[in-house]
């Protein structure tokens, strides 16, 4: 339900997201580039100890899926003309065109899931990005005290899987914060690692 009326929403004229630009970034801070590549293999390694998903699923269409991203972090998926890279992957990823196919494939296929981390890791680094160098009241990501990681968190996975979570899955997402944050040292790559995996958690992208 919390998707149908984001897509509603969306539909209907709400304003649009905050173009997927590259602001610039401070001195400590590496290209965007690199660092969802850094991300990655600390997400995999902490996936196990994440919240498990809800059970029996369904993936979200593809136009709810990006209207749901831009929702969560404020940031579209788009190219370097300003248009939604989801429009280009829609005849891939199984959207009725109506001539040839009249049903959506909604199977969460590794095809699927590859675009659905392409997507996470652009999103979220950019979000992130601007998130650090904005005052509270601006963030579209980040939505809380940044000195208080477990209220961000608790804050993202509310918005992201629509439920509120307890202290042992609030510590499963800390720790993999905790755990880019030791190995690289930047609050860009470890709000970013976190973001990307609430994003590749099913239940962000099903219902």
């Amino acid at each position: 339900m919390r998707r149908v009326l984001l897509l509603t929403a969306a539909l209907a004229g709400c304003p649009a997201a905050a173009p997927m630009t590259e602001p610039p970034l401070p001195q400590k801070h590496p290209p965007l580039a690199s660092v969802v590549d850094e991300v990655t293999a600390t997400i995999t390694r902490h996936a196990s100890a994440l919240p498990a998903p809800g059970r029996d699923r369904r993936r979200v269409d593809l136009d709810a899926l990006a209207a749901i991203i831009e929702d969560f972090t404020g940031t579209a998926w788009i190219d370097g003309d300003g248009v939604s890279r989801w429009d280009s992957l829609r005849a891939t990823l199984g959207v009725p065109d109506y001539l040839e196919r009249t049903n959506e494939d909604l199977g969460a296929a590794p095809l699927f899931l590859k675009y659905l981390d392409d997507a996470a890791r652009a999103v979220c680094a950019a979000a992130v990005s601007a998130d650090l160098s904005a005052s509270l009241p601006q963030r579209k990501l980040l939505r809380g005290p940044l000195e208080a990681p477990d209220v961000v968190i608790a804050d993202m996975a509310l918005r992201a899987h629509g439920r509120k979570l307890g202290a042992a899955d609030i510590a499963a997402w800390r720790q993999l914060y905790d755990a880019v944050l030791a190995s690289d040292g930047a609050a860009l790559q470890a709000w970013t690692a976190v973001c990307v995996a609430m994003i590749r958690h099913p239940d962000f992208y099903s219902h």
